[in-house]
C-alpha cells in the first residue's frame, strides 16, 4: 500500500514540477542521492530482466496500429539544417551492410509487388 502511494505521490509530483527547472544545488543533491543509493550494490529494477517471447508478442500486438507520438509534427528549417550539418561527412547507417542472397530475392519481390500496386492504381485512376 505505501509503495502505491509513493508512485502515486512520485507521479503527481512529477506532474507538478514540469516544464519547471531546477537550481544547480538542488540538482547536485539530486546526484549525490541517486549515487550513494547506486554504491551499495542496489540495481536498477529492470537490469537483466528479459521478456518473455508471450510478453514480446502481448506488447507488439498492443502497440500494433498506434502512431507514434511526432507523427504529423513539422520541423523548422533550422531543426532541418541543424540535422544536415550533424549528417554531413558520415556514411549512412547501412553502407557496407551485406545482404544474404534470401534478403535481396526478399527486397526484390516487395519492389515488384510496390510496382505491380502502382501500375494498377495509374491505370485505373
Amino acid at each position: 500500500m505505501y509503495t502505491l502511494w509513493m508512485n502515486k505521490a512520485h507521479w503527481n509530483i512529477g506532474k507538478l514540477n514540469k516544464g519547471k527547472h531546477l537550481s544547480q544545488s538542488v540538482r547536485e543533491k539530486i546526484s549525490r542521492s541517486i549515487k550513494q543509493g547506486f554504491a551499495d550494490g542496489r540495481k536498477v529494477w529492470n537490469e537483466s530482466k528479459h521478456l518473455s517471447e508471450e510478453t514480446k508478442k502481448k506488447i507488439s500486438q498492443a502497440k500494433m496500429g498506434s502512431i507514434s507520438w511526432n507523427v504529423g509534427i513539422p520541423r523548422t528549417e533550422e531543426e532541418k539544417k541543424k540535422i544536415s550539418l550533424a549528417r554531413k561527412g558520415k556514411p549512412a547507417w547501412n553502407k557496407g551492410v551485406k545482404r544474404t542472397e534470401q534478403e535481396k530475392q526478399k527486397m526484390s519481390l516487395g519492389a515488384k509487388r510496390m510496382w505491380e500496386k502502382r501500375r494498377k492504381k495509374m491505370s485505373s485512376g
